[in-house]
């Protein structure tokens, strides 16, 4: 009897199952079968299967089209293995998969679910998406009802988990794999392990189930979901508004306006203290015909002339201009504007009022407060203009270096979050301490201050500030700067914000600021923590001439 079974579902790709067996083949970890499930009618797998000759490969035919969750239970009904691996015809195993995964669930009988980060290729584009929570055997409940973040190509079941012979609800149109994660974290414990151990593969939108031409199914699914988890979610209410919000949202931009109403306010009822939530409830009272008329005017222009206005007039004299954080999101938005002065002031004093509102929302929730201890974490003023200018920026990639803890890239990533758009990069060379607290160090730098020999203790991981519900766009990469800044930016070609809080020796602060400024777009920004170390941000700025800069206190803004 093998150990693993790995069950890989096909439907008319045999161009494409080869590689998908090759890389089980190829496994450290080899008391294993592979259960091939052909689904498909008009391009079958059989000859590609059989071609490779080994006799750990079951192939097995639907005579019909069935579906994938009707494939993964007919390999479920198959297969001998004590425990179940999923992979799709579309994806690959990197070497130490199946070792790693046996090797958890063998240590830690509790748990039974074990999951892992993996790679994403999309369009010629490898993104790292990193799972680190829960290192130890857990349950992240509210975090798994609020979204799914467990891939489902990197999981591995312990088969007595399973209820029957049936794991996959073969009625979903979609989600069956987040409804099954659903059922077993009511039976079970889950493990992640941190390594990558999946390679997976974005298809066209033609070809990949998650893009708009499936989007009825998306929308019937999560219905589903919500309904009949409904205990759970019942346990959970801010999950359950979110799933409400989230769909409501999906509902209106298909233009299921009634629908979208009802879940909308479903949310807001749910969280009636949300803004969110209620302005977006508030906007489907419109109608369709009015609420697409007000989104084209607000894309195009002319609403925001008139709110700015209006604003201007009833606000402007009473907001505190002595504030530095509204004076430097003025002069930012002065220098982005063209010189139109009726246009400039209008959009500036926008900008200013949108601080105002964002700063009143980060106090109002206490966004961002500090649970319990950390060392050297981005500072509080830090932290307002990392979130504002991302916010008002909404840029499609942000790159860090620097996390210890991970504040700042929290910020960054709740920003992005609210925005609905972005992702962030960080690059990280962990410095760990032993104890309650690291020692205090002289830096080589001069100016005489003292700095901390560590910033993350050796019982945490890099970031562990972050939410789990944040990290779909966090893609974390740990190494030197000095070599990974580079390769990344090579990688990208062009990127929207950079920030600056990793090594602050004039060298490192000098290097990273001149390899990333070429890269950074028109409009752009390079941001930078612990300025007043050394001379290196201000003999930046003078070399280069950015469009706009502004240093308050430890912090600096550069606009290109």
């Amino acid at each position: 009897m093998p150990t693993v079974s790995v069950i890989i579902p096909t439907h008319n790709r045999p161009y494409l199952i080869l590689r998908a067996i090759k890389s089980v083949l190829n496994q450290t970890f080899q008391d294993f079968e592979i259960i091939v499930v052909d689904d498909g009618t008009k391009e079958r797998a059989e000859n590609a299967v059989l071609s490779l000759h080994d006799d750990r490969i079951v192939y097995i035919k639907h005579e019909i089209n069935r579906g994938a969750p009707a494939a993964r239970n007919t390999g479920l009904a198959h297969a001998r293995g004590k425990y179940i691996a999923l992979l799709d015809d579309d994806d690959e195993c990197f070497p130490r998969r199946l070792e790693l995964q046996v090797e958890a669930l063998d240590k830690y009988p509790e748990v039974g679910l074990v999951f892992s980060s993996f790679e994403l290729c999309e369009k010629n584009r490898i993104v790292d998406k990193l799972m680190t929570e829960p290192i130890t055997p857990g349950s992240p409940k509210e975090e798994l009802l609020r979204q799914n973040f467990i891939f489902n190509t990197t999981i591995m079941i312990r088969k007595s988990c399973l209820e029957g012979e049936q794991f996959f609800d073969e009625n979903f149109p979609k989600n069956q794999e987040w409804d099954l994660v659903l059922c077993l974290m009511e039976r079970t414990k889950f493990l992640v392990i941190p390594e990558k151990l999946v390679r997976a593969y974005v298809l066209s939108d033609g070809e990949h189930l998650g893009s708009i031409s499936n989007m009825p199914n998306i929308i019937r699914a999560n219905d589903m979901l919500v309904t009949k988890h409904a205990t759970l979610y019942a346990k959970y209410k801010k999950s359950l508004a979110f799933r409400y919000f989230s769909n409501g949202l999906l509902k209106r931009d298909y233009g299921d306006f009634s629908s979208a109403r009802r879940d909308l306010f479903k949310a807001w009822r749910l969280d009636p203290f949300s803004w969110l939530y209620a302005k977006n409830f508030m906007a489907t009272l419109l109608g369709k015909k009015i609420f697409m008329l007000v989104s084209d005017l607000e894309e195009y222009g002319p609403s925001k002339i008139i709110n700015d206005i209006r604003n201007f007039s009833k606000q402007w004299y009473r907001m505190n201009k002595n504030n530095t954080l509204f004076k430097l999101v003025a002069g930012i938005t002065r220098k982005v504007r063209n010189n139109n002065y009726f246009q400039n002031y209008l959009e500036r004093s926008q900008a200013v009022f949108q601080v105002k509102l964002l700063v009143s929302k980060m106090y109002d929730e206490e966004l961002f407060k500090l649970s319990e201890q950390v060392f050297g974490s981005t500072g509080h003023y830090d932290v307002l203009v990392l979130y504002v200018l991302t916010r008002i920026k909404k840029p499609t990639i942000v790159l860090e270096t620097g996390v210890a803890s991970g504040r700042s890239s929290h910020v960054i990533l709740e920003a992005l979050a609210t925005n609905g758009t972005g992702g962030l990069y960080s690059i990280d060379l962990p410095k760990y301490f032993d104890g309650t607290a690291p020692h205090q160090v002289d830096s080589n730098e001069h100016g005489g201050h003292k700095e901390y020999e560590g910033f993350i203790s050796s019982q945490k991981t890099p970031g562990w500030l972050v939410p789990q519900v944040l990290r779909s766009r966090w893609h974390l990469l740990l190494g030197d700067s000095k070599i990974l800044l580079p390769d990344t930016l090579d990688k990208f070609g062009d990127i929207d914000m950079f920030f600056h809080d990793s090594d602050h020796s004039y060298d490192m602060m000098t290097f990273e600021y001149n390899i990333a400024w070429p890269k950074i777009l028109p409009g752009g920004f390079l941001l930078s923590d612990d300025i007043k170390w050394n001379n290196a941000f201000n003999d930046f700025i003078e070399n280069n001439h950015p469009s706009f800069h502004e240093t308050v206190g430890g912090f600096g803004v550069a606009l290109k």
